[in-house]
């Protein structure tokens, strides 16, 4: 019973901020958004003047900036967002991983158990082509979304829309 007591304590007693529901979707017109990143969220993306990619998580969302580390980015200059699947990211990478571990095992064994044979054609073949695979399925797992192509960002603020009603 003392147990039920103290979650319902702490269930009710939570500051507003710990659960605010605050979200940045892509869409491209009046589509189905078909991204969505939330507080704390990683994400990846690139300003109008700035060249290289700004990675970093998602801290604070409003009408017209984000809040990104620690600094405030408006939403009209961001030029583009990347999203990474990260199940393709962990398979990609653990084919290149096991593609360059078996060349790795048959050169230690050839050498171990003297054969002069080394790495044959075959085995080449197949280390290649996980490698080649692993390349692949993380070059898929990643999409960008460009405001060019016209992708634009929403913001979606759940608990301001709640407390204005």
């Amino acid at each position: 019973m003392k147990i039920f007591v103290l979650i319902f304590i702490a269930f009710f007693t939570f500051p507003v901020e710990s659960v605010a529901q605050q979200y940045l979707y892509l869409q491209k017109g009046n589509n189905v958004p078909h991204a969505r990143f939330g507080l704390n969220d990683r994400v990846q993306f690139k300003t109008k003047e700035n060249k290289g990619w700004i990675k970093g998580f998602l801290y604070g969302v409003t009408d017209k900036t984000i809040t990104v580390g620690n600094r405030v980015y408006l939403l009209d200059e961001i030029d583009s967002f990347k999203t990474v699947n990260s199940i393709g990211e962990t398979i990609g990478w653990g084919a290149i991983a096991a593609g360059v571990l078996y060349v790795v095992i048959v050169v230690a064994n050839s050498g171990i158990s003297s054969e002069a044979s080394g790495l044959t054609e075959n085995e080449a073949w197949v280390s290649g082509a996980l490698v080649a695979s692993g390349i692949g399925i993380r070059l898929i797992s990643r999409k960008t979304y460009r405001s060019a192509k016209g992708w634009k960002w929403k913001v979606i603020d759940f608990e301001k829309n709640f407390l204005d009603e």
